[in-house]
């Protein structure tokens, strides 16, 4: 089991239903599974009747396909005019938030276009951002993990290997070099850490350049179904500048942004 407790956010559409599938597949048997909806401000009469009921209907189909793969799962609606405030009281006592994430995103965005994936960039604890893996691949067999040697990398070097143990899934760590840095013992160290943990070698990938730009692009080129990055976790503007913030926006596989839980 690589977490205890997990909220969905439901939202209908194709990224919502990459974002349900892949929380499902992250929960075992004794994980605690919720799916949440958010509507957004307070609405009166047939309209809103409808709303809801479409909303109900997806929280019924995520609660289904969970029970598919034996995974039991709660479900609820909530409403306020602060969509993003919500989801991140929701999610304040769990190991992992996940949200659906455009297929095809487009470079230099800084918001995933929903109250509820803005949450994202405010969030205090690991967030995936579920896409679609690619043709032929399943999630989450292949990982790749950026590392650069720091604290927070590490970071996702752990959680990787927590779902790598949970699902027999193939670890591909990747650091990226400015020329600054020394990519050979960082990778070397990282390997250690993953042989200690699973029990298997880490395939290793050094690249120069720009990180984000360079990590997107080993991500797409490896085929991988699962990006994990580290986050230092700050606030505000400060955090969307970060390679792991651009990342969750703009790569085109899943990302998971490993932060502390």
């Amino acid at each position: 089991m690589a977490f205890r407790s997990i909220l969905c956010v439901v939202q209908g559409g194709a990224a919502s239903n990459a974002a349900v599938t892949q929380a499902a597949l992250l929960a075992g048997p004794q994980t605690e599974l919720s799916f949440l909806a958010v509507v957004g401000g307070e609405h009166d009469g047939q309209e809103s009747a409808a709303d809801d009921g479409s909303v109900r209907r997806s929280l019924e189909q995520a609660e289904a396909l969970a029970a598919e793969r034996g995974v039991p799962a709660s479900a609820r609606i909530v409403r306020g005019a602060n969509p993003s405030r919500l989801v991140l009281d929701a999610s304040a006592d769990a190991d992992l938030l996940v949200v659906g994430g455009p297929d095809d995103p487009r470079p230099g965005d800084v918001v995933l276009g929903s109250a509820a994936s803005s949450a994202v960039h405010a969030a205090e604890l690991p967030v995936l951002v579920a896409r679609r893996p690619p043709e032929g691949r399943h999630f989450p067999r292949e990982i790749l993990v950026a590392t650069d040697g720091s604290a927070d990398s590490r970071r996702g070097v752990q959680l990787a290997c927590r779902i790598a143990g949970a699902h027999e899934s193939r670890i591909a760590l990747v650091h990226i070099t400015d020329g600054s840095s020394q990519p050979h013992r960082t990778l070397v160290e990282d390997v250690v850490a993953v042989r200690h943990e699973v029990g298997f070698e880490a395939a290793t990938i050094e690249e120069f350049g720009n990180p984000a730009e360079q990590v997107a692009e080993v991500a797409r080129r490896e085929r991988v179904s699962l990006l994990v990055v580290g986050s230092r976790g700050l606030g505000g503007a400060r955090r969307l500048g970060s390679v792991g913030e651009r990342l969750a926006h703009e790569a085109r596989c899943s990302v998971l942004v490993a932060r502390p839980s």
